[in-house]
């Protein structure tokens, strides 16, 4: 079977870069999978599941809202964040589960909102 190249991309730099048969991504139009020789374009790509097969094993990760761009070099995904199937989980009673990942990004939003608050109210506006 054929391969191109899948790039999985986040704000902390590359998660993922190889040589992949087979991808599959959750967008606004719905699942959607891919193949060596798909049609170029650029997509939304929705929060959820990417799975995708090496020539030896089948990988799963965690991705965040973001792009996806099809293109003759392969496909690039530009997400939020990633991370892999098997990282820590940590239990929120509200809502269920967050990730690791959604666990710091809720910390640093609220760090900032603290401190811009602390600002405001001490006439830094």
């Amino acid at each position: 079977m054929s391969t191109f190249e899948l790039r999985i991309v986040t704000p902390d730099g590359l998660f993922y870069s190889g040589e992949v048969e087979y991808l599959s991504v959750q967008t606004t139009d719905g699942r959607v999978g891919f193949m060596r020789g798909a049609l170029p374009r650029v997509g939304i790509l929705c929060a959820g599941r990417v799975d995708f097969k090496t020539s030896v094993i089948d990988k799963s990760a965690d991705c965040g809202d973001g792009i996806i761009r099809v293109s003759a070099d392969g496909v690039t995904l530009i997400t939020e964040y990633a991370e892999s199937e098997d990282a820590p989980r940590v239990r929120n009673t509200d809502d269920g589960e967050l990730s690791a990942r959604e666990y710091q990004t809720a910390k640093v939003k609220i760090a900032a909102s603290i401190k811009g608050m602390r600002e405001k109210s001490s006439g830094g506006e």
